[in-house]
């Protein structure tokens, strides 16, 4: 049975949906692996489940004499303590002024009910803040400092029933950014609510942690990247060529600092910082695909991020065994692979020396797909992929 000494009860609303031909239901409540009551009710009802202490639960509803599970739900009960001051909305605590840190942590907060969501990828342990504008403006908040990936809303309204999105992020423009940062203009006179979440890993696991909440008033720096540009894919001779690339950023001054950072399918990550006029060169990039990550502070640690996708692809083919049952079929199951649009030719030969033909196309999909005898007597033929 579960310890402790606070106790809560919930109400349970059962309908008829999905419960069979039974006009009543079972419900079935576990405690943190343990069963703790098995009840049974007419459809529509209301049950009320009553002492229950902290910890974690699992509720199940079936329709009587039906097998299938027509519903279940799992939640949590924790002690009042535990939760931040500024989990509730009605809660949220006041922001006095511009450039005031605000630091709280989202570690068992909830989701209350007819709350918004703060973000798509939101996990639903919310904190609130509020802030009164007394001027019109651009305004900016941001999480940067905060312990763990967030999500950032910005909301107007008087009730929280009645709420209505002003502005929202997940990433701060980059992919390797796990702050939040949004730019919104304010009223005078108007009553904003600012709600920080924690992001869902990979895993579906809620993040959480420290958060630091900050308005700032402005907007960040304007940054473009003029080169590469996004998208942009590089030919280079063979798999083994490096190349070179220019980098161009534009950025509007004044600005405290520019950093770009490089990852790719080649090995290690390159992190470069830019002094005026914001240009370098990224050398020596092997054939991969790369995302460039431009970020830009102001004096008061305003950031813009942008993300530019490209790639560095080799124009000379590459000749690979695809999946396949190599032992069932006397047969080589091969694939010639390049730069899409491309014309290549795939060759045989018995002795290096002469080589001859076997087909030839133009690599619209990316990969052609060759099924070559595989007999005693083809044992010792070699294979190469060639330009025309």
């Amino acid at each position: 049975m579960p310890g402790g000494v606070a106790t809560t009860n919930l109400s349970v609303a059962l309908a008829g949906s999905g419960l069979g031909v039974s006009p009543q239901a079972e419900v079935s409540l576990e405690w943190q692996g343990t069963l703790l009551r098995r009840l049974t009710s007419g459809v529509p009802a209301s049950v009320l489940l009553t002492n229950l202490s902290a910890g974690k639960y699992f509720l199940t509803a079936h329709g009587l004499g039906t097998p299938m599970v027509a519903n279940d739900v799992s939640f949590d009960i924790r002690p009042a303590a535990l939760h931040p001051p500024n989990d509730s909305w009605q809660q949220a605590e006041p922001i006095p002024d511009f450039n005031v840190v605000m630091i709280e942590t989202n570690l068992h907060a909830t989701r209350e009910i007819g709350e918004p969501a703060t973000f798509g990828n939101a996990s639903g342990r919310t904190v609130w803040w509020s802030w009164q504008a007394e001027t019109s403006g651009s305004v900016t908040a941001t999480t940067i400092g905060s312990s763990f990936d967030t999500t950032l809303a910005v909301f107007g309204g008087t009730q929280i029933s009645n709420l209505t999105l002003v502005a929202s992020n997940d990433e701060a423009g980059a992919d390797r950014s796990h702050f939040s940062q949004v730019t919104f203009g304010s009223v005078a006179g108007t009553r904003y609510w600012l709600a920080v979440d924690g992001a869902l890993a990979a895993d579906g696991v809620a993040t959480a942690g420290v958060v630091q909440l900050r308005l700032v008033p402005g907007t960040p720096p304007v940054l473009a990247v003029a080169s590469p540009a996004d998208g942009a894919g590089i030919v280079v001779p063979n798999a083994s060529f490096t190349t070179n690339l220019p980098l161009v950023v534009n950025v509007s001054e004044p600005v405290a600092r520019v950093e770009c950072w490089v990852d790719g399918s080649a090995p290690g990550a390159r992190q470069v910082e830019l002094l005026p006029p914001y240009q370098a060169t990224l050398t020596n990039l092997p054939p991969g695909d790369y995302v460039l990550t431009v970020g830009a502070s102001n004096a008061v640690g305003l950031i813009r991020c942008v993300d530019v996708r490209f790639s560095v692809r080799p124009l000379a083919p590459e000749i690979r065994l695809t999946d396949g049952p190599m032992s069932v079929a006397p047969s080589l199951p091969l694939a010639v692979t390049g730069l899409k649009g491309s014309k290549y030719t795939l060759e045989r030969s018995d002795d290096l020396a002469a080589w001859s033909p076997v087909v030839a196309w133009t690599n619209f999909p990316g990969a052609e797909k060759v099924m070559m005898e595989r007999s005693p007597a083809a044992s010792g033929r070699f294979y190469r992929g060639m330009l025309p």
